[in-house]
């Protein structure tokens, strides 16, 4: 019942449980979901490492209830109750990763207090009621006390990963079975490629269901090879699962989402890969799948392509899909994939980093009319479709809106959030109240800026007023996704392989500062005490042409990335106190694409761009950053391409910087 996420660069982060910021309501939601809400609010606080980049700032993975309590796992290392004050338990130790808290009061359960020693990811209940989590931590999963925490000794499965810790993004209990996705490669001696299904009770792996993923050579830009999503359709002997891989078990047509049966072989009655006819632009972009849901005689898909896919359980057909983008009269980010789904009593719901609005696309319509051998839709017809997304039928949409369950048709909820990375956990609780985890800002004045779990309603009554998820199937779900990249990605030669991503990012826009551990630096980039005064067209050499300077210590990688982006945008080396500085608002949470955002913005690079086409963008950097001319390419016209259709240009600079032809120019990894 969960799934799991995305991981976060090491980042002192914050969340707050609201007992709901208001929810614009339907007929079909519960009773207590009512607009307007009490204020009990707490926080979570710390940062922890971990192997795993990724795109979003949540901090809150996943969601799970259980006995009158919401379990909340995620990468925190305390709570902050609504005073201020970090608690702790009774021995004074900082609740961390995962807690619990009441369903009715919202209060935090001191009583609950596990001992993992990494991010939890994905949660589900065994049935003698012990708590199934997955994550970062040693092992990849543990059973724990649903009082205590306490964690159970004789449950092992000893997930591990070469070099890395194992990481276990879903954790599906089925039975005396617990069907496993992430990032492992071995139990013992058994050797695993990123599936598995343990023994409920003692954790052992089985060595008869070992599902092979594929790394994703077909579509190389922000290809991976990850397990995102498992759900159980034991009537139908399938195993459905998402991510980001390329295949499984060597077809290639199993690319993203795969359905296998309960021996580990692909299901041979049904269409391995997307289903056709929805929104599939596979060139150029990974089409990864964040959540797959499956309730009844429908499966529920989510996620590139900022889409949430009904397709008929039996024949695996897409029968409805709706895709967010920018329309209404829109100026912000242009929609967002969908990150996570969840199954509730009469409204499927689907959490995206949507802040603009959502509308249908037609299956197979007039957008997919040239649909190649691989089901992929041609880029052209999914530009047309972006070009005119603001003609069609829609409604606004605030990182949540639900399906009809019974016809499928969007409901017209809006929920007063927004911002940041939106929801990768929903859960609609016995009460009929959705709660929400991931990272929101409120619209309301008085809550905290950084908001990571939500609760839609008011305070609900001692009884709940809708049946219990214990009458529910065994094999419905709630999935909280997460996009994962592994720290090497971004790298593809910007000259030879650009990717053709026609719709922009999430959170252009520069966030505020978070708070600084040590002194805050410029915002812009200090300038060199004697600035090179000739221009790179008067030279036959970049500035920083190697070999690389050895003193800025760039065998590390976020040192060499910065190190790039000083020499990309502003021609010289870095000063070195602007250069440290950036590596620890890097290091405390910072991306590349917010430094590289930061960077566009100074005032030291501002003249050198005013009031230039995308077409003159590009020409400067072939010619300013890779030394060289090209204005006729194919390389050249995808890139002018990608800026029309939305990229930010702080963005491709970092695309040309991480280039193989730029690092092998300035002598860096």
């Amino acid at each position: 019942m969960t799934k799991a996420k995305k991981y976060l660069a090491a980042l002192t982060v914050s969340l707050t449980l609201l007992a709901g910021f208001g929810l614009f309501t339907s007929p079909l939601f519960a009773k207590n979901a009512t607009p307007e809400s009490s204020t009990l609010a707490w926080n979570v606080s710390g940062k922890a490492e971990s192997v795993y980049e990724v795109r979003s700032k949540a901090i809150v993975y996943d969601l799970q209830e259980h006995n009158g309590k919401m379990y909340v796992g995620g990468k925190f290392l305390n709570i902050v109750d609504p005073d201020g004050n970090e608690l702790a338990s009774a021995n004074g130790d900082a609740p961390a990763f995962l807690a619990a808290f009441d369903l009715t009061t919202g209060a935090w359960d001191k009583t609950f207090f596990p001992k993992l020693d990494g991010p939890v990811y994905a949660l589900d209940v065994r049935s003698d009621g012990k708590i199934i989590a997955g994550g970062e931590f040693d092992g990849g999963v543990a059973a724990l006390d649903p009082v205590t925490g306490a964690t159970e000794a004789t449950f092992k499965p000893a997930l591990t990963r070469e070099n890395k810790r194992p990481g276990v993004f879903d954790v599906e209990v089925v039975g005396n079975q617990i069907y496993v996705g992430g990032a492992f490669t071995k139990s013992a001696n058994l050797r695993l490629r990123r599936l598995a299904r343990l023994d409920a009770q003692t954790g052992a792996v089985d060595p008869t269901w070992t599902p092979k993923t594929m790394f994703d050579e077909v579509t190389p830009s922000a290809a991976g090879e990850l397990v995102y999503s498992i759900a159980v359709d034991s009537a139908r002997d399938r195993v459905y699962v998402t991510g980001k891989f390329g295949g499984i078990n060597g077809d290639t047509n199993a690319a993203y989402f795969a359905t296998l049966d309960t021996k580990g072989n692909l299901r041979q009655d049904v269409r391995q890969g997307l289903p056709l006819g929805i929104v599939n632009h596979r060139q150029g972009w990974s089409m990864w799948q964040h959540d797959v849901q499956f309730f009844g005689e429908k499966v529920y898909l989510g996620g590139q392509g900022h889409q949430t896919v009904v397709m008929d359980a039996a024949t695996l057909t897409a029968e409805t899909a709706y895709t967010t983008h920018r329309g209404l009269g829109d100026t912000n980010n242009g929609g967002g994939d969908t990150q996570v789904i969840f199954v509730g009593q009469n409204t499927i719901w689907s959490g995206c980093h949507c802040w603009d609005s959502v509308g249908p696309y037609e299956i197979g319509g007039q957008y997919n009319q040239q649909d190649k051998e691989d089901g992929s839709q041609p880029i052209e017809e999914y530009r047309r479709h972006i070009a005119d997304f603001g003609t069609v039928e829609q409604q606004k949409v605030r990182g949540i809106y639900g399906i009809d369950k019974a016809t499928n048709e969007l409901l017209p909820n809006q929920f007063n959030i927004s911002g940041d990375a939106g929801p990768w956990a929903l859960y609609e609780d016995s009460y009929g109240q959705l709660w929400g985890g991931g990272q929101f800002r409120p619209t309301k004045a008085n809550h905290p800026e950084n908001v990571g779990l939500v609760r839609f309603g008011s305070q609900p009554s001692a009884t709940p007023e809708t049946p219990t998820p214990t009458t529910m199937p065994e094999t419905e779900t709630t999935v909280t996704e997460t996009t994962v990249t592994e720290t090497t990605t971004g790298k593809e030669d910007a000259a030879a392989l650009p990717p053709t991503n026609p719709t922009p990012p999430v959170n252009t826009t520069v966030p505020a500062d978070p708070p600084q551990t040590t002194a805050t630096p410029a915002t812009t980039p200090a300038t060199p005490e004697t600035p090179d005064t000739t221009t790179r067209q008067e030279r036959s050499t970049h500035a920083c042409a190697a070999p690389a300077p050895k003193q800025y210590g760039l065998d590390d990688d976020t040192a060499a990335q910065i190190y790039r982006l000083y020499c990309a945008y502003f021609d010289r080396h870095p000063d070195a106190q602007g250069f440290a500085d950036w590596q620890n608002r890097h290091k405390n949470g910072y991306s590349m694409k917010r430094i590289s955002a930061h960077f566009e913005d100074s005032n030291e690079n501002k003249p050198n761009h005013v009031n230039v086409s995308n077409a003159d963008f590009v020409a400067s950097l072939y010619e300013n950053v890779l030394m060289r001319e090209d204005t006729t390419s194919i390389g050249y016209q995808k890139w002018v391409a990608a800026l029309d259709n939305g990229m930010p240009r702080s963005e491709l600079m970092i695309n040309f910087s991480n280039s193989k032809e730029f690092r092998n120019l300035t002598g860096t990894k």
